[in-house]
């Protein structure tokens, strides 16, 4: 649950005080995902141009029903 989940607070100075620890630094973090990037160097990437456009609704598959074998 969220009350179990720490505070990003929490997470950033955790990833402060490990960071050093194994030679890296904290490169970046998202407060709303509570998480934080310990790396070296922050390396940017291209993404691939797109190809096709994909269905806007690709459908919701029906629920199943699971019953479990009696013993």
């Amino acid at each position: 649950t969220i009350e179990n989940m720490p505070y990003h607070q929490d997470i950033l100075d955790f990833s402060n005080r490990l960071a050093p620890l194994v030679g890296r630094e904290v490169l970046s973090d998202r407060r709303e995902s509570r998480v934080a990037l310990i790396g070296r160097e922050m390396v940017p990437i291209t993404l691939p141009e797109k190809v096709r456009e994909l269905p806007k609704d690709l459908g919701i598959a029906k629920p199943q029903q699971y019953v479990l074998p009696q013993a």
